[in-house]
């Protein structure tokens, strides 16, 4: 896709031109299919079927981008530089440099430096090339573009070309800390933020923690928190063994506008070292439609340090069943932390 949206460039005759792109993947091709009988309905056709893709507005064939489209934090941006010598002459002492530029980066991407010019860009001649950046930041983006070089003449020529593109944000992470007696527990929201809504994929949701902590991650256990359970237990995974492998390997679904929660436990190597504000990072690595990776991590995860409390609740018996509005019994233990004398009393 032609990178067509330039802020400034030179209207003097210039011998070389420059084109630059952006390349990207096709998207698939979807449709509305027209259901006018009940016997059309989508949900009563087998998916192994051509036709039933086709029911629910999915095409067999892709579709090329025809505008530059949306880059999403993380993402690695590739662009497609072609410079042509359009002119009757060869040229001389050829450079080219390519910086991407952001209110607080300057990337310089490709340099062909006049240490080392292209010593003659013959008439007709074309030379091609292919940058790569992962973007980190959001916002405004700037791809600059500088070519000099010398006319059969002797005439020195230069010419820039400016190419503005908006990166967006594809999740946002909110995270809440939850100090207990059994640790301190991290959960974590990820949320799809993608405009207009897009389906991404979460490969992966980990903790880069300080070096004093260890981590346990409580979301491939099988409960409620993990996001493939549902699909671990409708498998035909049948040995622990199979399920682990299943669940290293498995990406989790995130349409656009969903959340999906992670829970995390930090566990101090030495429990001297508890009182810590700062925990460490989130990563959130995921993909998107076609397989475009993507990382974005999150900023040092802090809590607020409050002092130690005299008394603690822990529960130690909870009934696995309870019923409306039916009494239960809970057993709980009481932990006098500073080991003074106190008087109980509950209501």
């Amino acid at each position: 896709v032609e990178m067509a949206t330039k802020v400034a460039e030179s209207k003097e005759a210039q011998s070389l031109t420059l084109k630059v792109m952006r390349l990207a993947k096709p998207s698939f091709q979807v449709s509305l299919p027209v259901l006018s009988e009940s016997t059309d309905l989508p949900g009563i056709l087998p998916l192994e079927q051509p036709s039933s893709l086709e029911a629910l507005g999915i095409s067999e064939f892709l579709t090329l981008p025809h505008n530059f489209g949306t880059i999403f934090l993380g993402e690695t941006f590739t662009s497609y530089l072609s410079l042509h010598n359009h002119s009757l002459y060869d040229v001389k002492d050829v450079t080219l440099k390519a910086e991407l530029q952001t209110t607080n980066l300057k990337a310089c991407l490709l340099e062909i430096a006049s240490g080392a010019p292209i010593a003659t860009f013959r008439s007709g001649d074309s030379q091609d090339y292919v940058v790569h950046h992962q973007v980190k930041e959001s916002g405004i983006h700037i791809l600059v573009c500088t070519v000099n070089y010398s006319k059969h003449d002797g005439e020195k020529k230069f010419f820039r070309k400016y190419f503005k593109f908006q990166v967006a944000v594809p999740l946002t992470v909110k995270t809440q800390i939850h100090d207990l007696q059994q640790g301190i527990f991290l959960e974590a929201s990820v949320s799809n933020v993608t405009v207009p809504p897009t389906p991404l994929f979460i490969d992966q949701v980990k903790i880069e923690p300080l070096p004093i902590f260890n981590i346990v991650d409580l979301n491939n256990n099988g409960n409620a928190l993990s996001p493939i359970s549902e699909e671990i237990s409708n498998s035909n995974l049948r040995t622990s063994m199979d399920r682990e492998k299943f669940l290293e390997n498995s990406t989790a679904y995130i349409k656009g506008g969903d959340t999906r929660l992670y829970l995390f436990r930090f566990d101090p190597k030495n429990p001297q070292q508890k009182n810590v504000g700062v925990l460490g990072r989130l990563e959130v690595s995921w993909r998107s439609q076609l397989g475009d990776a993507g990382k974005i991590t999150s900023a040092p995860i802090e809590r607020k340090l409050v002092n130690q409390s005299e008394l603690d609740l822990i529960p130690k018996e909870i009934p696995k069943e309870i019923r409306l509005e039916m009494p239960f019994t809970l057993a709980c233990i009481f932990a006098d932390l500073k080991q003074s004398s106190i008087t109980l009393r509950m209501s």
